[in-house]
């Protein structure tokens, strides 16, 4: 996920005095200088700041906030197309760059322009507030771009909700519940409008951008599931009272995989990461947190797969630069 949306509610919820982080490895200002983040690290964040709104709607002042200028080369892209017909293609094409847990169509039914919305089963806990803010940063291209929004057919996959009547309030178009998914379309004549801001050259780099990002989320799929398999492994070991979880050896993963060790070692090279990489930045966390609740050295060692504590303490060195001891005394402190 792009952490600009997660930045955006993080500085939302600071303004109320609230850290959406407490509690958590994740820090704002590194948040803030990287590009991409973990779907599982957004996802808690995205909770947070749910639990801050008792307003039935607050899916649609969620799509307020995500402003087109907020959607990376995403968003430039479309509004630089030449016709809000390519700005709609372009906005589907590319969805995967800004959003991993939704997908969408373009197809062109019978005089019309159709998007429909396929949500992964991760976002499916919060299907409502997902479709508020996709509708209404739709809406908001369509208008920017210099469309009436009046022509929109809106198509949501859900009973009509209590708060059904606010759905006029921030959408225009007609509006129907109960679809088989979410949908919405505007009339072919309405696609053929040129966009207000087109600029070709803007749009070729937006498209180059997009799809050079869809390449390394493609190499990135490879690394991620790899490192899913490493971070599960180790938490579970790290629970259990008689360590029993085998710690996967990078060979291990690769079979798992269905490829060559040569092969996770290149994807994980083109992300940045090496095998080694990704496992101390599990061992660190999963330290840290056994140290906070109090287990002996010779306990967590055997946990986190060291086969003396000496071992860990020297691991512990390389990674934080001090001792568990002193180690835990910080956390302590802190």
């Amino acid at each position: 996920m792009p952490t600009d949306y997660a930045v955006i509610m993080l500085r939302k919820a600071a303004s109320r005095g609230i850290d959406l982080l407490e509690g958590s490895d994740l820090v704002l200002a590194e948040l803030e200088a990287a590009e991409f983040m973990a779907i599982q690290d957004y996802d808690p964040i995205l909770e947070r700041f749910s639990g801050l709104h008792t307003d039935p709607d607050w899916g649609f002042r969620l799509g307020q906030l995500f402003g087109m200028a907020n959607h990376g080369p995403l968003g430039y892209g479309a509004m630089s197309a030449s016709t809000i017909s390519e700005g709609l293609a372009f906005l589907c094409r590319y969805m995967p760059t800004r959003t991993s847990y939704a997908e969408s169509n373009f197809d062109n039914q019978n005089g019309a322009l159709c998007i429909q919305f396929q949500l992964k089963d991760i976002a499916m806990n919060r299907l409502n507030v997902h479709c508020e803010t996709f509708s209404y940063i739709f809406q908001s291209y369509i208008m920017s771009a210099g469309a009436p929004a009046t022509s929109i057919n809106w198509h949501f996959p859900y009973a009509a909700p209590a708060h059904r009547r606010s759905y006029k309030d921030w959408l225009q178009g007609s509006i129907s519940f109960g679809a088989n998914y979410f949908c919405l379309s505007v009339p072919a004549a309405i696609g053929c409008m040129n966009s207000a801001f087109n600029n070709e050259a803007g749009f070729s780099s937006a498209k180059a951008q997009c799809e050079s990002i869809l390449m390394n989320f493609a190499s990135d799929s490879l690394a991620s599931k790899a490192g899913n398999i490493l971070r599960n492994s180790i938490v579970q070991r790290s629970n259990e009272s008689v360590p029993m979880t085998e710690i996967p050896s990078e060979a291990q993963v690769a079979k798992s995989l269905g490829v060559s060790r040569r092969n996770l070692i290149f994807h994980l090279k083109q992300n940045g990461q090496s095998f080694k990489s990704i496992k101390d930045e599990i061992i660190k966390r999963q330290l840290k947190r056994l140290l906070q609740e109090d287990f002996r050295l010779d306990q967590i060692a055997e946990r986190l797969g060291y086969s003396e504590p000496a071992n860990l303490t020297r691991a512990c060195k390389r990674l934080f630069h001090v001792s568990p001891a002193e180690l835990r005394e910080q956390l302590s402190n802190n």
